[in-house]
């Protein structure tokens, strides 16, 4: 747990009677935290495109060495492309 998610968890919890709002926020925050610093395995597509992309390779070479490593892959650009989206949402650790 991130020192961030454990202080939105003591601040809400030391409130007295701190609302249901103000927990669930804190929960959100914890389970984002915990996503934004998840290191994925390189086994899945998925992973490796992610792993691809965080390395700072282009989407196009990512594609070339995921379809060379996972010979049955159907990935496509916009795959890679979809990945690239969310890193930069921040809903996967970049």
């Amino acid at each position: 747990m991130t020192n961030f998610a454990q202080m939105m968890i003591a601040n809400s919890l030391a409130a007295s009677k701190a609302p249901a709002q103000q927990i669930a926020r804190a929960k959100q925050a914890q389970t984002q935290a915990k996503a934004k610093t998840a290191k994925p395995k390189a086994k899945t597509i998925a992973a490796s495109i992610i792993a691809g992309l965080q390395a700072g390779t282009s989407p196009q070479d990512v594609l070339k060495k995921v379809l060379k490593k996972h010979k049955e892959a159907k990935t496509t650009i916009a795959c890679v492309y979809w990945y690239k989206s969310r890193m930069n949402r921040g809903l996967i650790a970049k």
